[in-house]
């Protein structure tokens, strides 16, 4: 990071009092949760999830259960962290290159001895300020917005789920996370024409981050929003506080029969609506004229990708944007117990099922600003 001067923001990341904190919590509401959890178990095994995400499952569902939403976008060693559903501060921790059992749990504990230890501490170099990397990004994300003549001051994200990384820039509320989001509609809008009477469906939309940003920029937009539970309930109940009547959450969704495709469509113009996976194909007839996956077809079976973009396909989508680590997030041979898909999805696997319907038309870095993940995003655009 040498050459970069982070600029000092003179207090102005943002400290929630407590007559405001609670103003700002995302409602609870445990029975949607349980009723989500039960239809997704007799769902078809394509919709369901595969082995990534069932072992996180296995995490996810006793934390929502024990500690609801409360706060949930400032809690760090969170399962929420791996669906960019948190906004922490950047601070130095331990880790480990290695993984054996009860890792985690010793770091755990090691980092919080450091913590509150008076004599030994760990810290990030002096010359290198922290409070100024979000302000730096802001920055960025503004010149890469002025570019594709997008205005960054229309989707500045909410203080809903209280989130620590937030700073004030232009009378309006940034995170860290929420900017690598922004920064990544940017890049994508240089090939893809978002307008404000589009519909886009995003399978795999995690908290609805980018739900968000679309919504703020583009009221008009109609956004499908289609994921797994537990993830859609965080998304349900959190676009639900954002945005209030905009939103048609899952309660309501799962009772829409989308017959007579256009007419339905007129129908739900401008909204959020909010479906599980085992809904979209009685989506497909719903034409699209943008589908977005980040970071989640990598973490599914191969067989279960090309039924999703088997559907999508249907749908009809003049462009296709996938963000994805190109030999898919696999981690090893598989075992009974361990995480990670069984199989690969390489990127030869999205241009193979599209070959023929779509021409991929840029390929490009993810720029995850800091950190270097190695993923590539993908765009195609119907042939």
């Amino acid at each position: 990071m040498r050459g970069l001067n982070f600029p000092k923001l003179h207090n102005s990341i943002v400290d929630l009092k407590m007559d405001k904190k609670d103003i700002y919590q995302v409602a609870d509401d445990i029975e949607l949760l349980l009723q989500m959890m039960e239809e997704l178990s007799v769902a078809d095994t394509l919709y369901k999830p595969t082995n990534y995400w069932m072992v996180y499952e296995k995490m996810f569902l006793p934390e929502l259960l024990k500690k609801g939403l409360y706060d949930f976008r400032r809690r760090r060693k969170s399962i929420l962290e791996s669906f960019g559903a948190t906004d922490t501060v950047i601070k130095p921790e331990l880790t480990t290159k290695i993984n054996i059992k009860l890792i985690h749990r010793i770091l755990k504990i090691i980092n919080s001895i450091l913590k509150h230890n008076l004599i030994l501490q760990l810290r990030i170099s002096s010359s290198f300020d922290v409070e100024g990397i979000t302000s730096y990004f802001y920055k960025e994300v503004n010149n890469k917005f002025k570019l594709v003549n997008l205005d960054l001051k229309k989707c500045p994200t909410s203080l809903y789920g209280n989130p620590e990384d937030i700073i004030t820039m232009d009378n309006r509320y940034y995170s860290f996370t929420h900017l690598s989001y922004c920064s990544m509609l940017a890049d994508a809008a240089k090939y893809i024409n978002f307008n404000d009477g589009m519909a886009i469906c995003e399978l795999g939309g995690g908290m609805g981050r980018n739900a968000e940003i679309i919504a703020n920029i583009f009221p008009n937009a109609t956004i499908i929003l289609i994921d797994i539970p537990p993830q859609l309930y965080v998304a349900n109940q959190y676009l639900h506080a954002v945005f209030r009547e905009r939103v048609i959450p899952y309660h309501r969704a799962v009772r829409f029969n989308p017959e007579n495709g256009e007419k339905f469509r007129q129908t739900i113009k401008g909204k959020i609506i909010l479906i599980p996976t085992w809904i979209m194909p009685k989506w497909s007839d719903i034409k699209v004229d943008i589908f977005w996956n980040s970071a989640s077809f990598q973490e599914m079976e191969p067989n279960v990708v090309e039924n999703y973009l088997e559907i999508v396909k249907k749908m009809s989508p003049k462009y296709i944007y996938i963000n994805a680590l190109p030999d898919g997030n696999y981690w090893g041979p598989w075992s009974e117990g361990r995480g990670g898909t069984k199989e690969p999805v390489k990127d030869s696997y999205y241009m193979k099922a599209l070959n023929g319907l779509y021409g991929l038309i840029a390929t490009y870095d993810t720029d995850y600003f800091l950190r270097n993940f190695g993923y590539k995003s993908y765009i195609f655009e119907k042939v």
